[in-house]
């Protein structure tokens, strides 16, 4: 007779949790993942396949859910018909009937536990990478319904009054970069041709400007376009690298190491890249106070640059390096350059084709920036000239007045890569040379040692008392949504969920809160440690008291 009314009560158990948990799973990742990647325009095979890549994710979140609210609504409705008083009379011990709740519970937590740690972080890497192959789609998409695209990374807007992505040209381009708000960059074109490419895991789209104009706010001038800033434009993917997303084994190889992880070996990267800006500073500031001239800039290309790339020469007395971040050359702002230019111009600048003198560039000031090409994973020199006169070589008469004028990108020397790709790194962060870094550089330091590798340690240890924690909590979540079904008699729907939904809700909101304060408590990680236990704790009391004492009665 036991055997029986367990494989009753089993059969029940397993139908309603499946039902229940394929309605929340549905219901999840429609609104959760599906809707919202609609809006950007994914197409109906690539749709279908981030459904199937985040069924697994929702449904670790879902069947315990699912689970414990079979559980209240199957044994509500076993006490509700009498079943139970009527198997009280037949002298079977209330206690016994709850085999079939424990199995579920076990597979339920078995199950939560191994799409949490495992296969759940896999398949969602999976989706992020339908996504970033979508981008192109996504991008043209959002052209056509609403005529512009938000690039939140490097504040970037831009416009197209048409798109076609049949040929990839687009109509009445407009590109705003608002990085910095009292300097409003703004370029304009009638046409633009976009290509889409990847670099790295990231997307990248190129445009190939029709008569382009270039607006500053600060200057208040316009010019033809040849910065490359303005032609590769990173497209946002979804989000990467944070260890919600690691699976168990990423989880402790960070933990144990976390030196090794993505997120610090990015920021080693990015620090060696500024510390390569400041050395080739240093190596320009050098030559001009030596000799008064620097010829080492050649046109950005395929390394070694070809015999006919473009190349300039730069001749000034002297420079001085501003804030860390630029090298300003030639006269105080405010200075103009003399008519004609000659020898009373700040900074003289004469560019080549090859060995070919090309043009000669006399100004009043000059500034010289160093940066990382995104695109081309290199580093990049631009020269930008104010007050300016331009003269082709060979040409007579007064020459061309212009308020700035940028040329570049060039490559930074070979020399100078050597150079800074032999900086020790290890032995630099123990002990920098502040005099010889720029400030930010030493921010950034500061933070990866201070503040970045701590942080990532807590996340870390965050995520995994929060998986493990949850996954133990479904075994008992289960135990407890029976043994209350069967007080509160839940065999209701609505009645089961209110039930259900208490101890769910309340071990739910432990568990984040406790995660939130592991990671942002500053090194006092046992508060939010406690908290998560602790719920895992109250629940385990809670069973404790339902199944010593109601369900003996």
């Amino acid at each position: 007779m036991l055997r029986t009314l367990e494989t009753y009560l089993g059969k029940d158990l397993a139908r309603a949790t499946a039902l229940a948990t394929a309605a929340f799973t549905v219901l999840m990742t429609v609104f959760a993942v599906l809707e919202p990647m609609r809006k950007y325009g994914l197409s109906g095979e690539q749709a279908l396949r981030l459904f199937g890549y985040s069924l697994p994710l929702m449904f670790s979140l879902t069947l315990p859910i699912g689970a414990l609210f079979a559980a209240t609504i199957v044994y509500g409705r076993f006490s509700q018909d009498n079943e139970l008083m009527a198997c009280r009379a037949s002298g079977l011990c209330t206690l016994s009937l709850m085999r079939p709740a424990l199995y579920l519970g076990l597979f339920v937590s078995a199950v939560t536990l191994g799409l949490g740690l495992y296969v759940a972080p896999k398949l969602w890497t999976l989706s992020e990478r339908t996504v970033k192959h979508n981008l192109k789609d996504i991008t043209y998409h959002r052209l056509r319904t609403r005529g512009h695209v938000d690039i939140p990374k490097g504040d970037w807007i831009f416009h197209a009054d048409a798109a076609n992505p049949e040929t990839g040209w687009v109509d009445g381009a407009v590109v705003v970069n608002t990085e910095d708000p009292a300097n409003v960059v703004c370029l304009v074109a009638a046409t633009a041709y976009m290509e889409f490419a990847e670099r790295d895991g990231r997307t990248f789209v190129v445009f190939h400007w029709t008569n382009p104009t270039v607006i500053r706010q600060q200057l208040g001038d316009q010019f033809l376009e040849r910065e490359q800033r303005f032609k590769f434009i990173e497209l946002p993917g979804m989000p990467d690298d944070k260890p919600r997303l690691y699976d168990w084994n990423q989880l402790w190889r960070t933990w144990r190491s976390p030196e090794d992880s993505p997120p610090v070996l990015r920021e080693l990267a990015g620090i060696r890249r500024e510390l390569l800006v400041g050395v080739f500073y240093a190596d320009l500031l050098g030559a001009l106070e030596g000799g008064g001239r620097y010829a080492k800039l050649a046109e950005l290309g395929a390394p070694p640059p070809p015999a006919s790339a473009k190349r300039i020469e730069i001749e000034c007395s002297g420079g001085r390096l501003h804030d860390g971040q630029e090298v300003r050359l030639g006269a105080p702002v405010g200075a103009t350059a003399p008519a004609g230019g000659g020898a009373g111009a700040g900074v003289m600048v004469r560019e080549y084709e090859g060995d070919r003198l090309h043009r000669e560039f006399f100004a009043s000031r000059a500034r010289v920036v160093g940066t990382w090409g995104e695109y081309h994973r290199r580093p990049r020199v631009s020269v930008t000239l104010y007050d300016v006169d331009v003269r082709l070589a060979g040409m007579t008469g007064a020459a061309h007045r212009r308020t700035s004028f940028t040329l570049g990108p060039y490559a930074v020397p070979p020399g100078v890569l050597a150079k800074a790709e032999g900086i020790d790194l290890e032995a630099f962060l123990d002990d920098p040379d502040a005099r010889r870094v720029r400030p930010a550089t030493m921010e950034r330091i500061r933070k990866l040692k201070s503040n970045l590798i701590s942080r990532l340690k807590a996340k870390v240890q965050a995520e995994i008392h929060l998986r493990l924690a949850y996954g133990i909590s479904t075994f008992l979540m289960v135990l407890v949504g029976a043994g209350l079904g069967l007080l509160w008699r839940g065999g209701q729907m609505l009645a089961a969920f209110a039930i259900s939904a208490v101890p769910g809700s309340v071990v739910i909101m432990l568990l984040f809160m406790g995660r939130e304060l592991i990671r942002s408590t500053g090194g006092h990680a046992e508060y939010g440690i406690a908290v998560i236990w602790g719920g895992i704790a109250a629940l385990v009391a809670a069973a404790g008291f339902i199944y010593a004492r109601p369900l003996r009665r």
